[in-house]
């Protein structure tokens, strides 16, 4: 799981635009935004990308910025025993 904090997200329009190129990553599985009061989203993906990947694909839905990312560990069913 990954969770990006993206700055400059004001409403739906800016919500569908950062979900559409976020999904256009080929191993991404789910994407979920929460919008704060500030201009800023939290940004839950599951699946697999880099973080080039993503900046990558929040600079092509506009004029928005990562403030964050933050990488969740495995999670038990996947690890090893």
């Amino acid at each position: 799981m990954i969770q990006l904090i993206v700055s400059g997200i004001n409403g739906d329009d800016d919500v569908a635009k950062l979900t559409e190129e976020l999904s256009n990553i080929g191993s991404t599985n789910q994407i979920m935004v929460t919008l704060g009061t500030d201009s800023r989203a939290t940004v839950i993906v599951t699946g697999k990308a880099s973080d080039d990947e993503m900046t990558e694909a929040v600079k092509r839905a506009g004029a928005y910025s990562i403030v964050d990312i933050e990488r969740e560990g495995l999670e038990p069913y996947h690890v090893d025993k």
